[in-house]
């Protein structure tokens, strides 16, 4: 490790440097060497990157840059040491910082193989779509496994609830509809299913039938455990529009490209 001889002399004038919003930007901007995630691991102010209900101020978000664009890609094992040293978890705003460097500039493969599983088990409700441009970015090969991983998360069903307009219960309750939804954004599922899958399906069609089976056993199972779908009753797969141009399908198809089901039965 560098040795920062200094840091001991000047300790307190330094936590101030990444603590004050209008002198962090100078600190970020010097401390580029990777022995500084050492130090900064014992600041409050940095460590608040690594809890889960931080949210964002002037601080947090420029310690997330520096920590994202100056050791996320450039020094991977150390940004990852320091991410288990502090407990493995991330606030959004380190999140946000680190997927909009991925895109910005997309590292190589083995470094983003290592990452994805941590920006997977991290990834805020809103994502942003920062996983579907990485899934839609993916390279031939290379990111072959991360693609797969990608998609199935972003096509895994989430159960969700709405209330029925107008329509109550006996007892005057409210009525409740079950329904679901998927963290993917419908427009580059699909975009991601015709430019990274489609073009070499011979190779991922077996991993995305998967998939695509597991994640429609999951919406089957949620709808039946609410009490939506009678025995026998596919109640995913009613909503399905048909192959040929149907006047009966108005909203039908973008209910199920919403969900994800048009890019997993693609």
């Amino acid at each position: 490790m560098v040795q920062m001889p200094w840091i001991r002399n000047q300790a307190t004038t330094v936590q101030s440097r990444i603590e004050e919003p209008d002198t962090v930007g100078l600190f970020s901007r010097y401390a580029i060497e990777p022995s500084w995630l050492i130090w900064t691991s014992t600041q409050p102010a940095f460590n608040r990157l690594f809890v889960s209900t931080t949210t964002d101020d002037e601080v947090s978000y420029a310690l997330a840059r520096w920590f994202a664009e100056k050791f996320a890609s450039r020094h991977a094992t150390y940004a990852l040491g320091t991410l288990a040293r502090l407990g493995g978890r991330m606030s959004p705003g380190c999140w946000y910082a680190v997927a909009q460097e991925f895109h910005r500039d997309r590292p190589e493969a083995s470094v983003l193989r290592m990452w994805v599983p941590i920006l997977l088990s991290n990834a805020p409700v809103n994502t942003y779509d920062f996983l579907d441009y990485l899934l839609n970015g993916s390279r031939p090969v290379e990111d072959d496994e991360v693609a797969l991983a990608v998609f199935d998360y972003l096509t895994t069903p989430r159960p969700k609830l709405s209330v029925i307009p107008a329509m109550f219960d006996d007892d005057d309750s409210e009525q409740v509809a079950f329904d679901f939804e998927v963290p993917g954004d419908a427009y580059w599922l699909n975009e991601s299913v015709k430019n990274v899958f489609r073009p070499r399906i011979e190779v991922f069609a077996s991993s995305l039938l998967t998939i695509a089976t597991r994640q429609f056993e999951r919406a089957y199972d949620f709808a039946r455990l609410s009490g939506a779908p009678e025995v026998g009753w596919d109640w995913v797969s009613l909503r399905r529009p048909a192959i040929e141009v149907d006047e009966y399908d108005a909203g039908t198809a973008d209910w199920w490209d919403a969900r994800g089901c048009g890019a997993c039965c693609d």
